[in-house]
């Protein structure tokens, strides 16, 4: 499953605004793999690696996130 970081956190904001508690819980339960992994790995080194796999980074100087059960 893709998620859309941009399109996911603004239908996520707005159910919020709207008080749409079962939205908001639906769409915030597809978070919660990333929320595991940078329990798991920090949560620098997992936005380094977003960042870089997004393109909005050339290189990434940080260690693999492979140390922490996840390849990348």
């Amino acid at each position: 499953m893709l998620i859309t970081m941009e399109g996911t956190l603004r239908d996520l904001t707005r159910a919020a605004q709207r008080g749409g508690r079962s939205t908001v819980d639906g769409l915030e339960a597809r978070f919660a793999p990333l929320w595991d992994l940078m329990a798991r790995c920090g949560g620098y080194r997992v936005v380094t690696q977003l960042a870089a796999i997004l393109g909005l980074i050339d290189a990434v100087t940080l260690p693999s996130l492979a140390p922490c059960g996840h390849r990348t």
